[in-house]
């Protein structure tokens, strides 16, 4: 008989995409924020100022805003003193392992039977019923 486990199966796998549903999770495990990132949503007035100086003497094309913003906000960073950028790293990874930590005891903990944890598996079992018997009735 096989051992069916959402921690060894593929990505890809249905099975283990139904299990981490199930218990809540992504697919894929927490991913570090970068330094810089961070440091930008605690200083988002200095950054706005600086941005809004940049801006005022280049302009910018919509479709740009996005990865532009976050090159800027890397350069900024960047010009901050080393024990800054050390301090944001740290805090960078410190958020990384936690959420590592958490991800992985949900991985590990047993399924639980509360009731409205069994409603919710319930539900979740329901709608993906469905999306996949709607499928068999299109290809059908």
């Amino acid at each position: 008989m096989h051992t069916l486990s959402a921690k060894h199966s593929g990505k890809e796998n249905p099975f283990t995409i139904l299990l981490h549903r199930l218990i809540g999770l992504s697919i894929l495990k927490p991913c570090k924020a970068q330094a810089f990132s961070l440091w930008a949503k605690e200083n988002v007035a200095e950054v706005q100022k600086a941005l809004d100086k940049e801006l005022a003497k280049k302009t910018v094309v919509p479709g740009d805003c996005a990865a532009k913003l976050n090159a800027f906000k890397s350069k900024l960073f960047k010009k901050e003193f080393t024990e800054v950028q050390e301090e944001w790293a740290a805090q960078a990874e410190e958020d990384h392992e936690e959420a590592l930590k958490e991800y992985h005891e949900k991985m590990e903990a047993p399924v639980s039977k509360k009731p409205e944890d069994m409603q919710r598996y319930m539900l979740i079992l329901c709608c993906e019923l469905e999306s996949k018997l709607q499928r068999l009735v299109q290809v059908s």
